[in-house]
C-alpha cells in the first residue's frame, strides 16, 4: 500500500465516514484504509483534470505521456498541476 498523504482534517474525515450508515456495517474498515481510498479517489481527481488540462493546452496526449501521468505520485500531479501554467511543452513540464 503507498504512504497514506495527510491532509489537514483526514483523520476527522475518516472518522464522520466511518459512522456513515454505508460503512457502518463494515467494522473492519480501519480509519487507515478509509483514508487510502480518500488518497486513491483524490489521486484520481487531480489526474484527470490535469489531463484535460493538458489536451486543452497541447492538444491531444501521446501513449507515452498517459503512461507517465497514470504511474504518477500524488505530489507530482500536484506539482505539474501547478507548473503548467509556466511550461511551453508537455515534455518541459514531465521533466
Amino acid at each position: 500500500m503507498p504512504p497514506i498523504v495527510k491532509r489537514p482534517g483526514d483523520y476527522q474525515l475518516a472518522t464522520k465516514l466511518k459512522r456513515n450508515s454505508y460503512i457502518r456495517p463494515f467494522p473492519f474498515f480501519t480509519n487507515s484504509i478509509i483514508l487510502y481510498t480518500i488518497d486513491l479517489l483524490y489521486t484520481k481527481v487531480i489526474d484527470g483534470k490535469l489531463k484535460r488540462l493538458l489536451i486543452k493546452k497541447f492538444g491531444p496526449l501521446s501513449p507515452a505521456t498517459i503512461c507517465k501521468l497514470d504511474t504518477a505520485t500524488l505530489n507530482q500531479l500536484e506539482t505539474w498541476s501547478e507548473a503548467i501554467l509556466d511550461c511551453d511543452s508537455i515534455e518541459q513540464l514531465l521533466r
